[in-house]
């Protein structure tokens, strides 16, 4: 196999930026954002929140927003589409009848409140 000079100056580059990151104040930045997303729906009766970390893949910290469809009528799988179809499209993951998962590692800076109040608009919309 032959490596180009580009792609190793691309990986030395991608190491030293990883080397030089804080990756504490970086996890701490993903845990305010998954805090700020949660606590955008605390008031919509029926739904719960809970922060989990893959052991494996994408080990970050991830929101598992959980809802009593009885309460919330709504699918993971509409909410999702709803979401995707909202302006902006936010594409969320996971769900299940009534679950979605959010990761935050990804967004730019501010974009969690974004996604928070269309989390929170879905979500009271679909509340009886």
């Amino acid at each position: 196999m032959k490596v180009n000079k580009e792609e190793i100056l691309g990986m030395l580059v991608a190491l030293e930026l990883y080397l030089a990151k804080d990756h504490a104040q970086e996890w701490k930045v993903w845990e305010e954002r998954i805090a700020h997303i949660g606590n955008a729906t605390k008031p919509i009766g029926g739904v719960t929140t809970q922060v989990d970390v893959p052991k494996v893949a994408n080990h970050t910290p991830t929101l598992m927003v959980t809802w009593d469809t009885e309460k919330v009528r709504i699918s993971g799988d509409a909410l999702k589409e709803a979401m995707r179809r909202g302006s902006p499209s936010i594409k969320l993951a996971g769900g299940g009848p009534g679950s979605v998962n959010v990761t935050v590692w990804m967004p730019d800076p501010g974009q969690e409140r974004i996604v928070a109040t269309r989390l929170q608009e879905e979500l009271a919309r679909a509340a009886t």
